[in-house]
């Protein structure tokens, strides 16, 4: 019973953080897994990946419903990461299962380079005047569509890899690279997210690395969270939403850095 209560607590938890911040909710789902509860890593990774099918599924409805999605942005994204999750499932099968710690690291300095990036984004507008057409400008930026398959693909790799959403790294680089909305940016990376965590969750299930008891719970937890998560997101300002990524990222940092 008890087991039963952490599992939807922790899902409901992952997903309200995951709908707001654009991420899966992995992070906080393997720590528990894996630390709280005693999943090997594996396992844990796996399991967190399929939880993540319901999170999406569940965020990509209420970002639609709410218009902060860009369909063709997502639909490029999450068809490069189908390819990219199934390689990194299996590129993690064959040569990663004992060395997922070094991946891991590698993971935390990119999060704190993002971190550095978009804090001086947020001084640089505060300096500047806000006015309305430039926010308006922020939401179709120019983007490539070869930026945006490798981006889904990268992502789709790391996802197989670590079991993550891969969340955190689309909307991290949408946000603080391409210039895109962070509103738009959260909402389409759930687009991209349901397709490439839908294989990787298969694709990780049918490899032995998924509790499925433990997934299903997680999810149907993430599943209500995440409607709670994009309720929340209605009262918040871009800037403020841009300060929480600066703040999410330095501790998914230190988190992937120094615990792994």
């Amino acid at each position: 019973m008890i087991d039963f209560l952490v599992l939807v607590l922790t899902g409901l938890i992952a997903g309200m953080l995951g709908s707001v911040a654009g991420l899966g909710g992995g992070m906080i789902i393997l720590p528990i897994l894996e630390i709280g509860m005693g999943y090997d890593i594996p396992t844990a990774m796996g399991t967190s990946l399929f939880a993540i099918i319901f999170t999406s599924l569940s965020s990509l409805q209420a970002h639609a419903r709410a218009g902060n999605v860009n369909w063709k942005m997502g639909a490029y994204m999450g068809a490069s990461g189908i390819v990219g999750v199934t390689l990194g499932s299996w590129v993690f099968r064959i040569y990663l299962i004992d060395q997922v710690r070094i991946v891991v690291f590698f993971l935390g300095l990119w999060f704190w380079f993002l971190t550095v990036r978009m804090a001086i984004q947020i001084y640089q507008s505060k300096k500047q005047t806000a006015s309305k057409n430039v926010l308006e400008a922020e939401k179709e930026p120019q983007y490539g569509r070869l930026t945006l398959i490798a981006l889904g693909m990268v992502t789709g790799i790391l996802a197989g890899i670590l079991g993550i959403g891969g969340g955190a790294i689309m909307t991290s680089v949408m946000v603080g690279m391409m210039g895109i909305s962070p509103l738009i940016s959260v909402g389409t990376s759930f687009a991209a997210m349901l397709p490439l965590s839908l294989c990787g969750g298969i694709v990780k299930l049918l490899q032995g690395f998924v509790h499925l008891k433990a997934g299903i719970l997680l999810g149907l937890g993430t599943a209500a969270g995440a409607q709670l998560g994009v309720f929340l997101l209605r009262f918040l300002s871009p800037v403020a939403i841009k300060m929480f990524f600066v703040v999410l990222f330095a501790v998914l940092g230190g988190k992937y850095i120094f615990f792994g």
